[in-house]
């Protein structure tokens, strides 16, 4: 992800149990839209770091280990 230097960005990847409810835009300065998504069926174009941590959680690995993650 070099392609974002000379910047520095702290990216952190959450998983979440949902049993119901629907997620609300409480700051729309900041977001238009919020949704529930299958890991199968995302939205594109996704934010390469949100790419990054939905192929570490699928295979298993921490982001120091995703070198080898294609």
């Amino acid at each position: 992800m070099t392609k974002y230097a000379p910047k520095h960005y702290a990216h952190i990847g959450l998983l979440a149990d949902w049993d119901s409810g629907e997620p609300r835009v409480l700051e729309p300065e900041k977001s238009e839209s919020w949704g529930w998504y299958d890991l199968e069926n995302l939205p594109e174009p996704l934010f390469e770091p949100c790419s990054l941590a939905i192929r570490c959680h699928k295979t298993n690995k921490n982001y120091l280990d995703s070198g080898d993650i294609a």
